[in-house]
Formats: structure tokens, C-alpha cells, sequence
């Protein structure tokens, strides 16, 4: 065994230990610097900031897959929260905070898919746009599922779906179906006032 000593006389180690080392050591330098040529790219590759109003979220499934025929109507039975919000209390320090209240309503939705109309009608997509066709989402609708729903009428903002699942449907409602469709978002509710007429004072 070769033994590798010091101008002192002190033994630093074997020459394969300290090959070893040396090797594992070209590894980690090696590894910085692919590290640091592709961090750059990384962040390149982030999705542009947001143009359109964020999506929502709801459940769907077929109600209706109609009689089979390409041309036949068909419908999805849609479900999405309608959220109102208000601010209650006051800011008084080390004493009282402001909170943030909802009032959640469930809101369904009959989405009408193929037959004659004058109107566009909503569409069906996988996050990368493409549209699906009746047969598929039958199969992926056939019992309720999560979904996610544009209400501006085109196709989410990448960046809105980066945490999206990559086998998500999303549903691009429609003018048939009311598009653009704003009141979804969540809101703020908005104060009663009561009237009087003369006479009920």
C-alpha cells in the first residue's frame, strides 16, 4: 500500500483514497457548473405574466350523451362556486383585525354541446388547447370530475394552469353558454340598502 506523507513527516492518506477524492471532487464541480449554465434557462422558460382574468374551478359530467349521431345534442351538467366576499370588523392594533368573510353559492349549469344553434357553443380542451371531442369526454365525464373553467371565452393564461395537472379538462364556456361570464369571479358583496315609500315610517 502506497502512503502519501507530508513535508512534516505526517501521513496524509493512501494514493487511492486521495484519487478518490480528487474524482468525487471534479464530480461536484462539474455538477456547479451545469447548475449554473442551465439555472438561466430555467427561469426562461416561466410562462409570460397573465393577460385575461384567472379560471375557476368546478366539477362536470355528461347528463345527457344524446343519441350518437355526430351532429346530436348533447349536454354537461357544470358546477362552480359563485363567491361574494366583504371585509368585517376594524383595524384597532393589538386588539381587533379585519377578517375576510364568503358567502359561497352553488350555481349549476346545463352546458348544451352539438346540435343546430346560432351561437358558438363551449368547448372542451386538455391544457395544451387541444379540443376534445364527444366520444372522450363521455369517457372522462362519465362520472363527476373536477375541471377547470374559463370564464372569458378562450383558452386560460399558461400562466394560471403551471399547477394544473397535466391530464385536466377545461371547459371555455361559450356565447351559447354565456360567455364571458365575469360574475364567477369571486366579488364583492355588495351593501343592502333598504328603501322606503311614504307611509311606512
Amino acid at each position: 500500500m502506497n502512503w502519501l506523507i507530508s513535508r512534516r513527516g505526517e501521513v496524509i492518506g493512501t494514493v487511492g483514497y486521495m484519487q478518490k477524492e480528487y474524482l468525487m471532487f471534479q464530480r461536484l464541480l462539474g455538477l456547479v457548473l451545469v447548475l449554473g449554465v442551465w439555472s438561466p434557462a430555467i427561469a426562461d422558460d416561466l410562462p409570460p405574466f397573465p393577460k385575461q382574468v384567472p379560471p375557476i374551478v368546478g366539477t362536470a359530467v355528461v347528463a345527457d350523451a344524446g343519441n350518437g349521431t355526430e351532429s346530436s345534442e348533447w349536454q354537461i351538467a357544470l358546477t362552480v362556486p359563485q363567491i361574494q366576499w366583504e371585509i368585517v370588523g376594524e383595524l384597532i392594533a393589538k386588539k381587533e383585525w379585519p377578517q375576510l368573510t364568503t358567502q359561497v353559492k352553488k350555481v349549476k349549469l346545463d352546458i348544451v354541446m352539438g346540435g343546430p344553434s346560432q351561437l358558438a357553443e363551449s368547448q372542451v380542451m386538455d391544457i395544451k388547447g387541444n379540443t376534445l371531442g364527444r366520444v372522450r369526454v363521455t369517457k372522462r365525464l362519465e362520472n363527476e370530475t373536477p375541471v377547470v373553467v374559463s370564464v372569458s371565452g378562450e383558452m386560460p393564461d399558461a400562466y394560471f394552469l403551471q399547477l394544473t395537472n397535466a391530464d385536466a379538462l377545461i371547459i371555455v364556456l361559450g356565447p351559447r353558454d354565456g360567455y364571458p361570464a365575469p360574475g364567477f369571479l369571486p366579488a364583492k358583496k355588495e351593501a343592502v340598502t333598504k328603501s322606503y315609500v311614504e307611509g311606512d315610517r
